[in-house]
C-alpha cells in the first residue's frame, strides 16, 4: 500500500496521476537510480537508491527525489556490485 500524498501538497488527484504516468513513461529502464532530496519530514539529501520505474516516478512527482545522472548511476551500481575476482 502506498502512502497518501502529503497534506501540504494541495494537488488535484487527476493531475497527480497524469504527472505520475507521464514521468513513468519517460523512464526507459525498469530499474533506475534516484537521488533523494531534503524533505520537511527529515529526508536526507543525496542518498542514492536503486528503485523500480513506478516508485521513481512517485518519488519524483512528490518532490522527494530526482533521477541520478548516467555518471552517478554507473558509479552507484559499480560500488554496489561485489567484486567477483577476489
Amino acid at each position: 500500500m502506498t502512502a497518501p500524498v502529503p497534506a501540504q501538497i494541495n494537488m488535484d488527484v487527476r493531475i497527480y496521476y497524469q504527472k505520475l504516468r507521464k514521468i513513468e513513461a519517460a523512464i526507459p529502464e525498469p530499474y533506475v537510480v534516484v537521488v533523494s532530496r531534503e524533505t520537511p519530514d527529515g529526508g536526507k539529501p543525496g542518498v542514492k537508491t536503486d528503485v523500480s520505474r513506478s516508485l521513481a516516478a512517485k518519488l519524483i512527482v512528490e518532490d522527494q527525489a530526482v533521477l541520478a545522472s548516467p555518471e552517478e548511476t554507473a558509479q552507484f551500481r559499480s560500488e554496489k556490485r561485489p567484486n567477483k575476482r577476489q
